[in-house]
């Protein structure tokens, strides 16, 4: 007659332990992919703060155009507020409606700056960058507000830091009376004249108060994750 022996009770429990230990694992990975936010997010602002900051001297140069008409106009569209094609902007004194030829985002206010254009911005060195800096408004007759088109905008600067990121890297830039960082990445710099480097970031945040800034300053921060990969670069 075959005798079946009783399977040893402390194997049983080992295994269970062990089945036990390895689900918990996967679901705590599962948690921590739900949990954890994409680079861009406040979490990568928060880890930001404790790196080095870079300080920027410069301006915001967007693609934008003045909105002119000979005649008196009573504004329809919403002040930063974007307009489809074809969106109401403005009624003259005749009871002509004004429709914009894109979509934009509109502004009633304007600073004259409106000339800037990024193509200018192709080689930026220092001497183009302080030309910037030192660039006058332009008047313009009949001017009843202006419209920010495009999904991206950009910010020439002057920095006499050394900066700790290559060109093409993301980072995180803190504009003088925002109350937040805006992520932004590197497009160049430039060699050094003068004790100062040029340098040129592309954004694409597109609030109201991101596309009113002109001649600013602003902090430059790493992600942390750009700085963990020097460390391990050095």
């Amino acid at each position: 007659m075959q005798i079946h022996k009783r399977p040893d009770s402390f194997l049983l429990r080992a295994v269970a332990t062990l089945l036990f230990l390895a689900l918990c694992a996967w679901l705590g990975a599962g948690l921590y992919r739900v949990l954890t936010p994409a680079p861009g997010t406040g979490a990568d602002a928060a880890a930001a703060e404790g790196a080095a900051a870079v300080t920027l001297h410069g301006v915001a140069v967007r693609r934008e155009r003045l909105l002119c008409c000979r005649r008196r106009v009573r504004v329809a569209a919403a002040d930063g507020k974007r307009l489809a094609v074809g969106g109401e902007l403005a009624v003259t004194a005749g009871g002509k409606a004004l429709y914009a030829d894109s979509s934009a985002v509109f502004f009633t206010d304007w600073d004259g700056l409106e000339w800037l254009a990024p193509e200018s911005l192709a080689g930026l060195d220092v001497a183009a960058a302080e030309a910037l800096l030192a660039a006058e408004p332009r008047d313009s007759a009949g001017v009843y507000g202006r419209l920010v088109t495009g999904a991206d905008w950009y910010f020439a600067a002057l920095t006499g830091d050394v900066l700790p990121l290559a060109p093409g890297g993301r980072c995180l830039l803190r504009f003088q009376g925002l109350d937040r960082a805006l992520p932004a990445r590197l497009l160049s710099v430039s060699e050094a004249s003068g004790g100062r480097r040029a340098v040129l970031l592309r954004l694409t945040e597109g609030g109201e108060d991101c596309l009113s800034l002109r001649k600013c300053d602003a902090q430059l921060l790493l992600f942390r994750e750009a700085l963990l990969n020097q460390e391990k670069e050095g």
